[in-house]
């Protein structure tokens, strides 16, 4: 599928698309009249020369594609959040141990296949840099991100979310965080030679990720 002269294609994740890239594109378009952008809401990982894709934007580790390289642009925190109502009347969690009690919502990636783990950092003094690996046992799972963020706004559980979709929320109160997770990294995979790019790291609260939700 063509874009046309002045056209790039780019494909990334549908919570992403809305959270991210959407709300900085007007702004981007209006700077630089003369591009043109097909972008494509996916979570899976295809031939990009197939698909007409320049570039793909995906989380994780992006290997065993013959002619892609992936190279990083980011990394960003990941947290575990709940609603005040949602929590009002239950214990806070203090421990990966201590979901057990609790609704969990979960995410199953569908590039993968596999339902996301939940990796939080050690608070022993003298072991910072250990995480904890948690498995959820969810009783509701969903392949759509922001679906699964929309479960835990409306109080139905709780939630592991990457800073660029919680971050709004938490800022405003909505939700508040029931552990701290790791900083995972974000990955793009580029087909075709590598191409120079910053590698962006967000502090402890994302303040550097240049995007938001859009409500």
């Amino acid at each position: 599928m063509e874009v046309g002269p002045g056209g790039f294609a780019s494909s990334a994740p549908t919570a992403f698309v809305r959270a991210c890239l959407a709300p900085v594109l007007p702004r981007l378009l209006a700077k630089h009249p003369e591009i043109r952008v097909d972008i494509r809401s996916s979570d899976s990982m295809t031939d990009l020369a197939d698909e007409g894709v320049d570039l793909a934007l995906r989380t994780g580790r992006i290997d065993g594609i013959p002619g892609h390289v992936s190279q990083t642009l980011m990394t960003f925190p990941w947290t575990a959040c709940a609603t005040p109502a949602y929590l009002a009347g239950r214990e806070m969690p203090s421990s990966p141990a201590d979901l057990a009690d609790h609704e969990l919502i979960g995410f199953r990636n569908s590039g993968t296949g596999r339902l996301e783990a939940w990796r939080f950092r050690s608070t022993v003094r003298g072991s910072e840099d250990a995480t904890a690996r948690h498995e959820p046992d969810a009783r509701m799972i969903f392949d759509d991100a922001l679906t699964a963020w929309d479960m835990a706004r409306n109080s139905h559980g709780i939630a592991w979310a990457p800073a660029w979709l919680a971050l709004d929320d938490l800022r405003r109160g909505r939700v508040g965080r029931s552990a701290e997770g790791v900083a995972m990294r974000g990955d793009a995979a580029v087909d075709g030679p590598p191409r120079a790019a910053p590698d962006t790291k967000a502090d402890k609260d994302g303040d550097r990720l240049p995007c938001r939700r859009r409500q």
